[in-house]
């Protein structure tokens, strides 16, 4: 919260003091303070007209304008009861500005970032995994691939990883299963034969787990052939050890959200039970581009589609209106970027249509709603923003600083 705000003008403009604070109405916001300095003028004003300029404790500007455009939303916002404030920083080798998105669980950070590395860091600092498919790896997810058919398959799918590199097993996404175990999602490239001598490239996915203590992967699991017919994955997620998983099902690839049992004996992943089998009714009305409509957002047993305005409850079969008020048709007004919830409460982080993250916090019992301001797109990484174990509590990558910021909302 910023305390007082110095406007700093040239001594001419004193004899128009009653004009301007007519103008601008500057005796709405008692935190004010107007100064007439020449010397103050000169060593802030960057242009030949009056400005105002913010800066915050640690004297960074958030912002600056011209006086005659004066934009007192803006400027009010910073007066509010609302506030982000930063309580603790997290630093890493693996956080700086190739960081692409993150994902927090109750042990672990996990980070992704621009050249598709993933790492795992504990919200301790004293764990730093990074994560190499090497050769033996490789076998083992073909094996698991293979079975019977691995002494066979593996020598022309070799041959292929070495003549295309983008062939190699990549990590699709990480999520920690408990503590000690991190379950993997890896892509990888196989093959079949078609007419005469085609060969038809497609794609298939290994779920791995990865012992944390051991520091190596533990055992492989394959999607069921009976279910990869008809469902191609793209994201498993897991709430109370139980996995689900997100893809497109059908002749016409529509959006399917499944519940999965796994068979430790065979290694496999089998269909449970059909959850989501379709976009939400709000996009029947709004343009969402193809490459979007599907994404979604899961915490636990909350799943919400990135631009829908509900929250579905898995285990309840319950969905939750979200009080977000749509101004304009646009698909994009409001993203919803992560989700929470407590006794009392539901929480969003969300990016409004200004590239400004934002952090709503609406009542299960009522109507009250409260919004706060988490940053803009130039301050933070609007990829990096997510709860921290509970809805008052967020973390963050500043886009100038290699670090992940730990902050309290005060709604």
């Amino acid at each position: 919260e910023i305390k007082r705000i110095h406007i700093v003008m040239e001594s001419g403009y004193k004899s128009d003091s009653i004009d301007i604070d007519y103008l601008y109405e500057f005796k709405r916001f008692p935190k004010l303070v107007i100064h007439y300095s020449d010397t103050l003028y000169k060593k802030l004003s960057s242009k030949d007209d009056a400005e105002i300029i913010i800066r915050n404790t640690n004297d960074e500007e958030v912002y600056r304008g011209l006086l005659k455009r004066l934009d007192l939303v803006a400027i009010n916002r910073f007066f509010n009861h609302n506030s982000v404030i930063a309580i603790d920083t997290l630093r890493s080798t693996h956080i700086n500005k190739n960081v692409n998105t993150i994902y927090v669980y109750d042990d672990y950070i996990i980070i992704d970032n621009i050249f598709n590395k993933w790492a795992v860091i504990d919200k301790l600092g004293k764990k730093n995994i990074s994560f190499t498919i090497d050769e033996s790896v490789k076998q083992e997810l073909y094996k698991c691939l293979y079975r019977s058919l691995y002494n066979v398959k593996y020598p022309v799918v070799n041959s292929m990883i070495l003549e295309t590199p983008s062939f190699k097993p990549a990590i699709a996404e990480i999520r920690e299963w408990d503590k000690n175990t991190l379950l993997v999602n890896i892509s990888l490239k196989d093959y079949k034969k078609g007419d005469g001598d085609d060969t038809i490239i497609s794609g298939e996915n290994i779920i791995a787990k990865y012992d944390v203590d051991r520091g190596r992967f533990a055992s492989f699991y394959k999607i069921d052939e009976g279910l990869t017919t008809t469902f191609s994955l793209w994201n498993i997620y897991i709430d109370k050890q139980e996995y689900y998983a997100q893809g497109l099902c059908g002749v016409k690839e529509h959006f399917c959200y499944l519940s999965l049992t796994c068979d430790d004996q065979m290694n496999k992943l089998f269909l449970k039970k059909n959850i989501i089998f379709e976009q939400p009714h709000r996009y029947r009305k709004i343009a969402v581009p193809s490459l979007e409509e599907n994404n979604i957002c899961v915490n636990k047993s909350l799943l919400a589609f990135a631009f829908d305005n509900e929250i579905f409850d898995i285990t309840t079969n319950k969905r939750i209106e979200i009080p977000i008020t749509y101004k304009t048709d646009k698909y994009n007004e409001f993203e919803i970027r992560d989700i929470f919830e407590d006794t009392s409460y539901y929480y969003i982080v969300g990016l409004e249509e200004q590239n400004i993250s934002t952090a709503i916090r609406f009542s299960k019992t009522g109507n009250k709603v409260d919004k706060v301001e988490i940053g803009q797109a130039s301050e933070v990484n609007k990829y990096c923003v997510r709860f921290y174990g509970s809805g008052d509590k967020i973390i963050y990558k500043p886009q100038k600083n290699d670090c992940l910021v730990i902050a309290e909302i005060k709604y």
